[in-house]
């Protein structure tokens, strides 16, 4: 059996999924019509997946004599996903090669603590597994996405972010993030 080598996931935003007409389904189309194959898995995930059992599946699919490219695309609480993910992925030993997010919302570890998705001063902090994180995020209304901060800047590079002035609803939809991890997952910048 072929192992996984490459790994791209696709996380959609809060209410999103497979089943409704958003952005991150098209995204997901996309890069499975371009990257899916014998070694590689173009997975959707919704916001609420949990991202033990798929850190686990990555680990357990690995190739035997190194570690495979993983690539994650997030849009609002699919980017504090995307952040459990790569947590996940670190306890096993394995690191996210790039990161995208576009208007990642800060989502708190209990639903109590949600309140703070409406507030500015929330931050994501970025994994320490994580080598390089692509943002794109807008000031248009609420939700917006919130500020970054990598666990070790020394390790993690955090790309200045592209502001565009577009709702939150329409951050999913955006044509340059979506071009941004076709050319990451096909190996450009």
């Amino acid at each position: 059996m072929e192992p996984i080598t490459k790994w791209v996931i696709v996380i959609a935003g809060y209410m999103q999924n497979e089943g409704t007409p958003n952005g991150m389904v098209a995204l997901w189309r996309d890069l499975h019509a371009r990257q899916a194959g014998p070694s590689t898995r173009v997975e959707f995930r919704a916001w609420d997946d949990r991202p033990g059992p798929l850190a686990e599946l990555i680990w357990r699919l690995r190739p035997r004599d190194g570690v495979p490219e993983v690539l994650i695309a997030a849009y609002s609480w699919g980017g504090a996903s995307a952040q459990n993910l790569a947590r996940e992925l670190g306890r096993r030993g394995l690191s996210v090669d790039h990161m995208l997010l576009s208007d990642a919302v800060y989502r708190h570890a209990y639903w109590l603590g949600n309140w703070r998705a409406l507030v500015p001063w929330s931050v994501i902090e970025i994994p320490a597994n994580v080598e390089r994180v692509t943002w794109f995020r807008q000031y248009s209304d609420r939700p917006q996405g919130h500020d970054l901060r990598a666990a070790d800047p020394s390790v993690t590079r955090i790309d200045e972010a592209q502001t565009f002035a577009v709702s939150h609803t329409y951050m999913d939809d955006l044509p340059a993030f979506h071009y941004q991890a076709i050319t990451a997952v096909e190996g450009g910048a």
